[in-house]
């Protein structure tokens, strides 16, 4: 890290920036991620056996070899928790503010439309579209990573595309692209 500093084009001020981002921001939603993880997982003891019994074959499978970051691939339960807590428990849950590139029609709260012209500064929030009925069914507010998933919505591990911010139209546990 000291070496990329030294050796950045960037400003010191945008250096300063972006190391406390990758300090700060990566570490609070990982940790906020997996505590809501293990608490889901405390409280449906099945789904932790179903997790358990993928990891110990997991490790299983290696013969005794230290795991490669290609390998957790193969943890597909894994991601789907992974995924389902971050439906749940948006690491982002009040969403993010965008301004209106183009202007733009809603439905207000009596149905008529409301023009937001461009320009416009909105919130989109997490929270409510990641626990809405009609978006995911009766069951929206129950921890369920079985549940179907768009592929988009799912994040994934050791695999071409793991940085990929997981995302669809009902979906956006960080932020909505583009930042």
């Amino acid at each position: 890290m000291a070496q990329a500093l030294l050796s950045s084009e960037f400003s010191a001020s945008s250096n300063y920036g972006n190391l406390l981002l990758i300090l700060f921001a990566g570490h609070d939603t990982t940790g906020h991620t997996m505590t809501w993880l293990l608490f889901e997982l405390a409280r449906h003891p099945e789904l932790q056996k179903q997790l358990q019994d993928e990891v110990d074959g997991f490790y299983a499978s290696l013969g005794g070899r230290d795991p490669e970051y290609k390998d957790l691939s193969r943890l597909s339960f894994m991601d789907r928790c992974i995924t389902e807590t971050l439906r749940l428990w948006p690491a982002v849950a009040n969403g993010t503010f965008r301004q209106l590139q183009f202007s733009e029609a809603v439905k207000g709260p009596d149905g008529a439309d409301v023009n937001l012209p461009r320009g416009t500064l909105v919130n989109i929030v997490n929270w409510p579209r990641h626990r809405n009925p009609a978006l995911w069914g009766n069951s929206a507010d129950v921890f369920d990573p079985n549940r179907h998933f768009e592929e988009s919505e799912v994040t994934h591990v050791g695999c071409p595309m793991a940085a990929k911010n997981p995302q669809s139209e009902r979906f956006s546990p960080f932020a909505h692209a583009p930042r």
